[in-house]
């Protein structure tokens, strides 16, 4: 799937292309797994949402 980063800044990343897998880390950092197995990590404070090609993920209830 194709993820969009929004912060809470309102900054908004480029599209992370061959993202696999969106998950929390154990500090419910967002997480971002791509299919060479590779990852990026998100601090939970700065991140708003991340919009997929299926769905809206809200970082902040």
């Amino acid at each position: 799937m194709i993820v969009t980063v929004e912060y809470s800044d309102g900054e908004v990343t480029d599209p992370l292309e061959d993202v696999t897998d969106l998950d929390r880390d154990d500090d419910n950092n967002l997480v971002a797994t791509f299919g060479d197995g590779s990852r990026s990590t998100f601090i939970d404070g700065s991140v708003k949402k991340a919009v997929d090609d299926e769905e809206t993920h809200k970082i902040h209830n």
